[in-house]
C-alpha cells in the first residue's frame, strides 16, 4: 500500500484508517504477514504502522536509501 494524504487533510486519522483497513483485508487464509516499507524521515507513517501493530524489524539499503521495514504476522 502506498498512500499521500493532502495537506489539508493531515492529522484526521486518515492514513491509520486506511492501513487498518488493508491489514484486515490481508487477513483472509493465507494472509501470513504484512510488512510496511517507509523512509527513515517518514515519522508519521511510523507512528501509522505502530498503531495498526507492526513492530520496526530492520534497515535496508533500499533505491538508493536508508529504508525501514515494519511488519507482524497476521
Amino acid at each position: 500500500m502506498g498512500y499521500h494524504v493532502d495537506l489539508a487533510r493531515r492529522g484526521q486519522g486518515l492514513a491509520t484508517e486506511a492501513a487498518m483497513s488493508v491489514c484486515e483485508a490481508a487477513r483472509v487464509p493465507g494472509g501470513l504477514y504484512l510488512v510496511a516499507i517507509i523512509r527513515p524521515e517518514n515519522q508519521p507513517s511510523q507512528r501509522v504502522a505502530e498503531k495498526i501493530g507492526l513492530r520496526l524489524e530492520r534497515r535496508v539499503f533500499k533505491n538508493g536509501g536508508d529504508t525501514l521495514v515494519f511488519g507482524a504476522e497476521l
